[in-house]
C-alpha cells in the first residue's frame, strides 16, 4: 500500500521482468497462430496481454530515463520494426498489416511530439500522420493511441494516471474482438509487486521479435 501511495505502482527495477512475461506469452499466442492456427481459444486471450505489458514496461523506463532515450527508442523501434516486416511478409505473406513495432513506434512518436516545448501545429501533424499510418498496423490506430496515451500519462506515476492508462485500454477491444487486453495493465501492476530484479540485456527483445517469424516459417514448412 505505501508504494501505491507514493506513486510508485510498478517500480523501475522489475521492468526487464514484465518484459520477458510479455515475450513468453508474445511467442506462444504467434505459434497457436501461426503453427496451430488458433486451435487454443485461451492463448488468443493470453496474447491480448502482451501490447499492454510490453507498453507498460516502456513507458515507466522511459519515465526514468533521460530527456533523449525517448528518441533513442523511437529509433530502435523503426529499425527493429522494418528488419521484423521482411519476416513478417515471408511469414504472412500479404503487405499489410505492419508489425506491431510500427504501433509502438507511431505512439511513442505521438507521445514525444507532446512533450513540452513542441508547437501545436507539429503536435497536430505528427498526431495525425501517426493516425493515418496506424491504419496499416497491428491494433490500428486504436493502438497507437493507446500506447501514446500509455506513454504519456505514466511519466509521472500515480494511482489516477495509472487508472486513465487502464480504462484507456479498453479501445483495445476494438481490435482484439474482446475486452481482455485491459486486464494487461492490472496484470503489470501485479508483475510490479511479485517480479524479482533481473540484469538487463541489450536489444534482447526486438532481436527475438524480428527473429521469431522467419523461424516460424520454417516451422510451418516443415509441419507441411
Amino acid at each position: 500500500m505505501r508504494a501505491f501511495m507514493t506513486g510508485e505502482v510498478v517500480p523501475v527495477r522489475v521492468v526487464e521482468s514484465i518484459k520477458w512475461v510479455a515475450l513468453g506469452l508474445m511467442l506462444l499466442d504467434h505459434v497457436d497462430h501461426y503453427l496451430f492456427g488458433r486451435q487454443f481459444p485461451v492463448v488468443y486471450l493470453l496474447g491480448r496481454l502482451v501490447l499492454p505489458l510490453f507498453t507498460v514496461a516502456l513507458a515507466v523506463g522511459l519515465a526514468h530515463a533521460d530527456r533523449g532515450a525517448g528518441l533513442r527508442v523511437l529509433q530502435r523501434l523503426v529499425t527493429w520494426g522494418f528488419i521484423a516486416q521482411l519476416g513478417v511478409w515471408l511469414l504472412r505473406d500479404e503487405v499489410v498489416p505492419l508489425n506491431v513495432l510500427v504501433t509502438i513506434a507511431l505512439g511513442v512518436w505521438v507521445a514525444l511530439a507532446f512533450e513540452r516545448g513542441v508547437s501545436w501545429w507539429r503536435r497536430v501533424g505528427v498526431l495525425a500522420a501517426s493516425l493515418l499510418v496506424g491504419v496499416l498496423a497491428e491494433f490500428g490506430p486504436f493502438g497507437v493511441a493507446w500506447v501514446a496515451i500509455a506513454v504519456t500519462a505514466l511519466r509521472v506515476q500515480s494511482v489516477e494516471r495509472w487508472v486513465v492508462v487502464a480504462l484507456a485500454s479498453v479501445m483495445l477491444a476494438v481490435p482484439n474482438g474482446t475486452v481482455f487486453g485491459t486486464w494487461g495493465v492490472l496484470l503489470a501492476v501485479v508483475l510490479g509487486r511479485v517480479c524479482v530484479e533481473v540484469p538487463r540485456v541489450r536489444h534482447v527483445f526486438y532481436a527475438v521479435y524480428a527473429l521469431q517469424f522467419p523461424v516460424l516459417w520454417m516451422l510451418r514448412e516443415v509441419m507441411l
